[in-house]
């Protein structure tokens, strides 16, 4: 694992390796689409963002991504960054694969701010059923009691990061000061 905290010094490193496909993973606003963004200009690659093939308004993010646009997409462009939450679970969904992959840390104070929902090493439903609890106490007015009050993407991700695990399959991590 390679820690990064500029994007320039990424870039570098990026371009010096010959890597095709880039893979930048992370939780959702943590800054993935920046640093992807930053990237794809300074290594002068197409970028491929897995929001742009998502069906707006639904509850959820992996059942709503369009996988075969994005398969299309994907092919046409053997050097390319792509990014999303998810990723690694999406790309094998659609059967793509990707050449390194960058995971996006969002740090506060030298710690890794999200380490709770990422690095679950309990059983995830039991887990899933505390973080809701916990949502819940803090909730503000009256709750819909047929809608949990953790909300349906934070509940996949926490799955997806217990399952892949993308923070230890990362060739690189940038560690990204959140402001």
């Amino acid at each position: 694992m390679i820690e990064m905290e500029t994007p320039q010094d990424l870039a570098a490193l990026l371009r010096e390796s010959g890597y095709g496909r880039i893979g930048i993973d992370g939780v959702d606003g943590c800054g993935k689409t920046t640093l992807a963004k930053n990237l794809a200009e300074q290594l002068d690659v197409p970028l491929i963002s897995l929001d742009d093939y998502l069906d707006e308004k639904r509850d959820g993010y992996l059942d709503h991504l369009r996988y075969e646009e994005l398969k299309r997409d994907f092919h046409a462009k053997p050097q390319c960054i792509v990014e999303g939450v998810c990723l690694l679970q999406a790309l094998n969904i659609a059967n793509l694969g990707i050449d390194v992959l960058v995971y996006v840390k969002r740090m506060q104070h030298g710690l890794w701010a999200d380490e709770h929902e990422c690095d679950v090493v309990e059983d995830v439903d039991v887990f899933l059923k505390a973080e809701g609890e916990l949502a819940e106490m803090f909730s503000i007015g009256d709750t819909d009691p047929a809608r949990p009050a953790l909300p349906k993407l934070a509940g996949e991700l926490i799955r997806y990061h217990a399952s892949y695990r993308p923070f230890e399959q990362a060739t690189f991590w940038y560690c990204r000061t959140a402001s």
